[in-house]
């Protein structure tokens, strides 16, 4: 008895992996305070930029701590984060889903987690000083008039 094994080659599944290797090998998403509105101002006197005001924030100065906002999002949410990715990436690689819808879902989702912080953060971040809260009014660190808030966003690159 002979047993004949034939096999045949997918050549266009094969072009499609290798073009989806490279297309990933070169993108990647942007997430945080974007450059497009980086230099937003705030209203007043001072008009501090937006970018400014979320820089100062995350890493503190000298008179102020810092209220880490996305990088504590990115910590608290790192499994959802890696169990995200590795399921997005499979679909990618199974040509189920383009590259750029990928890391636009994972965009989508970043944003929501850095903006869960924000609007979380009496609940972790330092509390703002007796000074600074009978100036703006209010005891809620990270938002004042919530531009900071509306500007994070995030960019697919390519």
């Amino acid at each position: 008895m002979s047993v004949k094994i034939e096999f045949k080659e997918k050549r266009g599944n094969y072009d499609k992996l290798v073009g989806k290797t490279e297309q990933l090998r070169n993108s990647f998403v942007v997430i945080g305070v974007l450059e497009k509105s980086y230099d937003t101002k705030y209203p007043g006197p001072d008009s501090t930029s937006v970018g400014q005001v979320a820089f100062w924030n995350e890493f503190g100065t000298v008179n102020m701590p810092e209220r880490p906002f996305m990088r504590s999002a990115f910590d608290t949410n790192r499994a959802v984060i890696d169990r995200t990715r590795d399921k997005l990436l499979g679909e990618i690689v199974d040509c189920k889903l383009g590259v750029k819808e990928g890391l636009t879902k994972l965009g989508f989702m970043m944003r929501e987690f850095i903006q869960r912080r924000i609007n979380m953060a009496t609940s972790w971040a330092t509390p703002l000083s007796p000074l600074t809260v009978k100036a703006k009014g209010s005891a809620k660190p990270l938002i004042d008039s919530g531009l900071m808030l509306r500007s994070i966003d995030f960019e697919v690159k390519e």
